[in-house]
Formats: structure tokens, C-alpha cells, sequence
């Protein structure tokens, strides 16, 4: 386990704020879609339970991403434990194990669909990240791979209050994911020096970076202006135009890119629709 305050120090600055935040509001997205087309109540137990297991899942998720990526975080200059001096492989694996339990028995602790759930999410990381078949390396199947992860967040937080398997939207589950692909590109534009080096496929290092930073936005922006177009609500167009335009200048100006913009942007969207479709 990490007891060393420099290391958990390390460990915790590695995390990710900024994506713990954006998996946390999907999940509540969930809780709140079973709230509304189930007719399940807010229950606070069960609400605490999923909050903290989603923000383990993507802990480990995480914690297994810099396991195999020291060399490209390295590179990159992004902060990763094991590239840090002292850094301890066999702790790091200990906390990893200890969380990945841990979520096994909160999922179990509220319901089984949770813990089907749950575990489709651990899949879906060692898929991604793991030898032989890391699927990071393999445009596009690295980001669609990373926008169903984002889904099973969704369905997740549905599970988590008694959701009902048979009312869930699939049809806008799928369409979410779509727009989601279009817009998780984004994440690429400030590893692609390291992608590259390690022949990992993004639209960054295929392209590279002088095509590959405006594709991106571009990707991003029509994301926005699908959502109005898909599911026919011409309210969305103006919001679309605009946040879909802020986003597109946060990717393309110069320097790495602000991730926490671009889930702040997200935010602002979908607290816009929500508040139409209510």
C-alpha cells in the first residue's frame, strides 16, 4: 500500500481531476435518467455507494493506463508514480489490487446488473490498456473503446438506484457513444508526441499535427451540431453553434490543450438540455 505522503502526494496529483469530475457527472446522469423513466426515488446509501465505486473504476482504469504507459508518459511529461524516483512497481500494483476489490464488493453490495456493470467497465480497461491485445495502440477502436467506457459509466449510475434493463434508451445510448467518438479525440492532442514515438494510431500522430489538431476540432464541433440534427430539437442549434465553436478554439490554439475546458464546455451543454428537456 502507499504510506509514504510524497508518494500517495504523487499518486493523487496523477489522478486526473478534471476526469474523475466528468465520469462522476455521467454517473449522476445515469442516477438521474432511472430517477425519471423508472420512477425510482433518490436513496442516499445506494447514491454514496455509486458515487465512490465510479471513482474507483476509473481510478484503476487509470492506474493500469500508467502502468503500460511510463515510457509515453515519460515522454509526454505527464504525470505518471512509476516514473517518479523512489516509485515502488510492487505498491502501486498492491493499491491496484486493494481498489479493484474493493469495487468488486461495493458492486455487489447494491446489485448484481451494478456488478455486471462494474466488471464490463474493469474489461473494457484491460482491453484498452493491457498486453497482447491493447487496443489503444489501433485507431479507431482506441476511442470508440473510451466512448462505451463513458456509456457503461451511464448505465452504471442507472443500475445503481434499480434502473429496469427493459426501459433503458438504447437507441440514444448508441447515438451518445457516436457523438462521443467524434468528440474524444480531443485527448490525443497532447499526448501525440509520445503516441508517435511508441506507434500508438490517433488522429494526431496519423495525420500529424498540423492536419490532425484541426480534424480534431473539427471532429469535436460536429459532435455539437449532430445533437440538434439527431434528435430533432432545433433549441440545441444556437447552443451548439456556440459551445461547439468554444470548443473548436480551446483545440486549436496553441500549446497543449485544457482539458478542463473542454469538460467544463460539456457541462454547460448538457446543463442546457437538461434544463430544455425538463
Amino acid at each position: 500500500m502507499l504510506v509514504d505522503m510524497k508518494k500517495i502526494g504523487t499518486f493523487v496529483s496523477s489522478l486526473r481531476l478534471s476526469r474523475h469530475i466528468y465520469y462522476s457527472a455521467v454517473f449522476c446522469a445515469g442516477y438521474y435518467l432511472a430517477m425519471r423513466i423508472c420512477g425510482v426515488g433518490f436513496s442516499v446509501y445506494p447514491f454514496i455507494y455509486g458515487f465512490v465505486l465510479i471513482n474507483i473504476l476509473f481510478a484503476t482504469s487509470l492506474m493500469l493506463n500508467n502502468y503500460y504507459d511510463r515510457a509515453i508518459d515519460d515522454v509526454n511529461k505527464k504525470c505518471n508514480p512509476l516514473n517518479e524516483p523512489g516509485a515502488s512497481r510492487p505498491e502501486y500494483l498492491s493499491t491496484f489490487f486493494f481498489l479493484s476489490a474493493a469495487s468488486v464488493a461495493i458492486s455487489l453490495s447494491i446489485s448484481f446488473p451494478v456488478f455486471l456493470t462494474a466488471m464490463s467497465i474493469h474489461a473494457s480497461s484491460w482491453i484498452y490498456s493491457c498486453p497482447p491485445l491493447r487496443i489503444k495502440r489501433f485507431f479507431p477502436f482506441n476511442t470508440l473503446l473510451i466512448a462505451f467506457s463513458t456509456c457503461l459509466a451511464l448505465v452504471l449510475g442507472y443500475f445503481v438506484p434499480g434502473g429496469i434493463f427493459s426501459k433503458l434508451p438504447f437507441t440514444a445510448i448508441i447515438i451518445f457513444t457516436g457523438l462521443l467518438f467524434l468528440s474524444f479525440n480531443v485527448k490525443d492532442v497532447n499526448d501525440c508526441e509520445g503516441d508517435k514515438k511508441y506507434s500508438v494510431q490517433t488522429l494526431m500522430t496519423l495525420l500529424g499535427p498540423e492536419k490532425g489538431r484541426p480534424a480534431t476540432a473539427a471532429l469535436a464541433y460536429s459532435a455539437y451540431l449532430l445533437v440538434p440534427l439527431l434528435l430533432r430539437n432545433s433549441f440545441m442549434l444556437v447552443p451548439s453553434i456556440i459551445i461547439g465553436g468554444a470548443t473548436f478554439y480551446v483545440v486549436m490554439r496553441k500549446g497543449k490543450v485544457n482539458e478542463a475546458v473542454i469538460f467544463l464546455l460539456m457541462f454547460i451543454y448538457a446543463a442546457i438540455f437538461l434544463k430544455f428537456k425538463s
